[in-house]
């Protein structure tokens, strides 16, 4: 899936992150194994917070608690 096919699965009112934010979050996306609702898994993760070490997800949570179009999240 392509970065604009990513961001397509929500419209644009309902991005769950800014651009970079978005971005950082397909590259988690992607190094998950292939699930049938991306867009709720991404929805999870940001409401449920999930717990990992993986580089991705690093990445992830560190720009979303200092970004501020992000961190109302």
């Amino acid at each position: 899936m392509t970065q604009s096919e990513f961001n397509d699965l929500w419209k644009m009112d309902e991005m769950p992150a800014c651009p970079l934010g978005m971005v950082l979050l397909k590259c988690w996306a992607d190094t998950l194994p292939p699930v049938r609702d991306v867009r709720r898994l991404v929805f999870l993760a940001l409401e449920e917070g999930i717990h990992s070490s993986e580089p991705e997800w690093v990445a992830v949570e560190q720009h979303l608690s200092t970004c501020g179009d992000c961190n109302e999240v």
